[in-house]
């Protein structure tokens, strides 16, 4: 029968044969010439660290076996101490692995090191993302919006939180949310980014979006009644046929925005940038353009009447067939 002290040492000869193996993927490793090679070979080498490190773990639960034998612990105690002890093991065993990249000088070795870094955190986030959706599905949540990753929540995430009762949802990453057809006010999207957000069709009346990122947004015959839009991006953004009346749009930027038989009635957009937007058939009544810049705007058909266009920019605007009754202009004549 092999004594424990002949276990032990065979044991301990297991583990520098795998130091070594260890210590040979590095060598290889060094001896790549590439990033893409590499990134090529990279899983295989990830492979071969996991079975060593699984390796590693036998020998510890055969060592231990061992050593229960010798020291008259019970196999609950064991069962116990094991758990933690192996999770000790695998961690001092990615530990050094890290260790051993970082003390490399070389520039591939540092890259070779971001890119499992990368790889583990990819990792990560799908399975993460997996458990997400299994759950939302086991619950039968999603039914109405479907499940996918946006900035910091899904759209059902918003969903569930705006049904709680939240409202706040300033300087939150929205990016690409669905809110087509929905019902909410009063919200607080200020500073919040809803990049390429769909907002069509949605009523925000009276929401707060100062200084929010809507670039690119689909806000089509949204309702923003009296909604405060003050230096918010609007650039690119689809507003045709959507109601602004009474907001607020202080130095919003609307750059080549769609804004086309949208309804700016009584809107205050002072010193709004508006150029090169599509404003065709719009109602501008009674809004006030103080400083806006319209230059090379298309403000074909639309409805100035009243409005207030004082220092306004309209150097390469086409007015054609727009309404100018009792407005405003620029050098502040007031039109008949």
């Amino acid at each position: 029968m092999v004594s424990t002290e002949q276990a032990i040492a065979s044991m301990a000869k297991q583990l520098k044969q795998i130091e070594e193996q260890l210590e040979k993927i590095n060598n290889s490793l060094a001896q790549i010439e590439s990033i893409q090679q590499k990134v090529e070979i990279l899983p295989k080498l990830e492979q071969q660290v996991e079975q060593l490190q699984q390796t590693l773990a036998a020998v510890l639960i055969e060592r231990n076996r061992i050593e229960l034998q010798t020291t008259g612990l019970d196999a609950e105690s064991m069962s116990e101490q094991m758990p933690e002890e192996l999770e000790q093991l695998l961690e001092k065993a990615f530990s050094a692995e890290a260790e051993k990249d970082l003390v490399c000088t070389t520039y591939s070795k540092e890259q070779e090191l971001k890119l499992k870094r990368m790889l583990f955190l990819l990792e990560l986030c799908c399975q993460e993302d997996v458990q997400r959706s299994s759950t939302l599905s086991e619950s039968g949540a999603g039914t109405e919006f479907p499940c996918r990753r946006l900035g910091d929540f899904t759209t059902e995430e918003f969903c569930q939180r705006y049904q709680q009762g939240e409202r706040d949802f300033s300087g939150m990453n929205l990016t690409g949310i669905n809110l087509m057809r929905q019902f909410l006010r009063p919200v607080n999207f200020s500073r919040a980014n809803l990049t390429k957000a769909n907002l069509s069709q949605a009523n925000i009346s009276n929401a707060n979006f100062r200084e929010a990122n809507l670039y690119r947004a689909n806000l089509r015959e949204a309702s923003f009644f009296a909604a405060e839009l003050e230096q918010a991006n609007l650039e690119q953004a689809d507003l045709c046929r959507a109601n602004l009346e009474r907001a607020s749009l202080r130095q919003a930027k609307l750059t080549r925005a769609n804004g086309c038989q949208a309804n700016f009635n009584h809107a205050d957009l002072k010193e709004a940038n508006l150029s090169q937007a599509d404003l065709s058939g719009a109602n501008f009544r009674h809004a006030n353009l103080t400083g806006v810049d319209l230059r090379r705007s298309q403000l074909k058909e639309v409805d100035l009447s009243n409005a207030n266009l004082t220092e306004a920019q309209l150097e390469g605007a086409n007015l054609q067939n727009a309404k100018l009754e009792g407005t405003i202009m620029p050098d502040g004549r007031i039109c008949d």
